[in-house]
This record gives C-alpha cells, structure tokens and sequence, in this order.
C-alpha cells in the first residue's frame, strides 16, 4: 500500500524547471545551420505554416516555454536562438538588426519550408530583428507580429537599476538577484515570478555574449514597419513598465500607420506577458494571426 501510495504521488508531482525546458526542447526537432561562421540553432514544433519566433534581449527559445505548446497545435512553430544568444553562436561584426536577420535569412532554407509565407514574431529586443526580417523577405513574410516592441523612437519610462549577479557566489543569492530582475523589468506582479521563470532568466544571462542594445542601433525597427510588403500588427502588456505609462504614443503610431497596422493591448500583465498571461497572449495572437488569414 505504502508503495503504491509513492508511486502515485510521484507520478502527480509537479516537474522541476529544468525538466520541463529539457522535455520541450526534448520534442523539438532541431536544426543547426552555419551561416557565414556562425552556428544558427533553432527548434522546430508542430506541423503546418510555418511561424517563427523570436526572443527578447538575453533570451533565447525558452523565452516562449508557455506558447509553444498552444502555437504548435495549427503552426510549424520555429524558435531561433538569435545569434549571440541561447546555444547559437556570434554574429560577425558590425552588430545591427539588419545584419542579423541577414543571418537568419540565409539559415531559413535548412529549415525545409520552401517558399512557404512566413509569420514572424518578435519579443522585445527580437521585434527589431524580426521587422528587419520581413522587410529582406520580402513577398514570404506573411504577417510580422512586434511583442512588446520598445525601439520605436517613442517616449519609455526609466526602471530601477538591475541587481548585479555575475560575481555572486551563493545559489541562493544569485537565484535573488534573477527575480529581482524580472520584477524590475519583465513581471508585473512579484507573485507571479514562479520558479520556471527564475529557471528560464539565470540560463538565458548565462548564455547570452551580445547585448541587444548593439544591434538594435538607432532603433530601425519603426522605419522598417513603413518599408514592409506585408501586413504588422503590435501586442502590448499594459503594465509594462517601461512602456505602459507610455501606451499611448504606440497606438496613435499604428493608428497614423494604418495599412493593417493593428495594436492590441494585454490587460494586467508587463513586458514578458506571453509568459506572464500566456492564455490571453496565446488567444490574442492566434486572433491576429487569423485575422490576417495567410
């Protein structure tokens, strides 16, 4: 009896972080293309039109570990590491968002989806990347969707410092210093901040080697959105806290853009919120994506 009574609360008990990022990537299909003397890694998910995201500043896949899943259900889902980030390896310089999605470009025939039209997806740092993407494309970028874009040349709030963890010692310092962070910049609400957000935070700093800040340059990523053949749309936390007292100023922007440039706004989530909320992301970007209808 007592065996059996441990073997079902085994059974029932909820996966450690690392595992349930082991398992996902576990049931990716991954592909590894040299672009130019850079190793690309991206994961690959699920069967039909193709999608591909991409991550935040240092981030990488694991960024999506709550959207995967849901997305993966009617899309090829492909989650690139971003060159300098994640297991893929460094660009070549000069750094810029062009010169990246360039790389990107170039690996996307590996991938095996032909000409087929492309979504693409950007968190953050990685919308700049990805409206860099879809202005070379061309034609094959379906849909570009920026998630929580910050470098539109608009007005942003200052947040407080980031806690410094690099030189701590101590597991449990350093696991302090990753929440913290994702409280002052990603999270909305510290409850929230669970221990597979930790988990995905102190793996991603870790192995990021190029900051976002380089390649992001001017912040093109609003010059790009005029120049793109295909529609865009904008999702945004409402509690972002470098955006969301600023909210404002990126719907008139889409608003002024027009030509299918829709913005959405996620109630009671920050920046990270395809984590933070992913249900309401989830439903919010499959409703974009529909409406786009290719």
């Amino acid at each position: 009896m007592t065996a059996t009574m441990t073997a079902q609360s085994t059974a029932t008990a909820p996966q450690p972080p690392a595992a349930i990022l082991r398992g996902l990537a576990g049931r990716a299909e991954t592909i590894v293309t040299p672009v130019r003397g850079c190793a690309i890694h991206w994961r690959l998910w699920g069967s039909g039109r193709p999608l591909l995201l991409l991550h935040g500043n240092a981030g990488s896949w694991s960024h999506w570990a709550r959207n995967i899943p849901f997305l993966a259900r009617g899309h090829r889902v492909i989650a690139v590491d971003i060159p300098g980030f994640g297991d893929s390896g460094m660009p070549p310089e000069p750094y810029s968002a062009d010169s990246i999605a360039a790389l990107l470009r170039e690996g996307l025939p590996a991938l095996a989806i032909g000409d087929a039209p492309l979504r693409i997806v950007g968190f953050s740092f990685g919308s700049s990347v990805a409206g860099a993407l879809a202005k070379q494309l061309g034609p094959q970028a379906a849909i570009l969707v920026v998630v929580s874009a910050g470098h539109l040349r608009l007005s942003k709030a200052a947040i407080p410092p980031f806690a410094s963890w690099r030189k701590l010692s101590d597991p449990a310092a350093r696991r302090q210093a990753h929440r913290r962070n994702l409280e002052v910049m990603m999270i909305s609400r510290p409850e929230r901040i669970d221990d597979l957000a930790i988990e995905i935070q102190s793996e991603n700093t870790a192995k990021a080697r190029l900051a976002g800040e380089k390649v992001t340059g001017p912040h093109p990523l609003r010059d790009d959105l005029t120049r793109l053949a295909c529609p865009f749309s904008g999702i945004w936390g409402a509690q972002d806290r470098t955006i969301g007292p600023h909210m404002p100023e990126r719907l008139a922007l889409f608003a002024a853009l027009g030509r299918a440039g829709h913005a959405h706004v996620i109630a009671d989530a920050g920046h990270w919120h395809p984590y933070e909320a992913a249900d309401a992301f989830n439903r919010r970007l499959a409703g974009v994506l529909a409406e786009a209808g290719r």
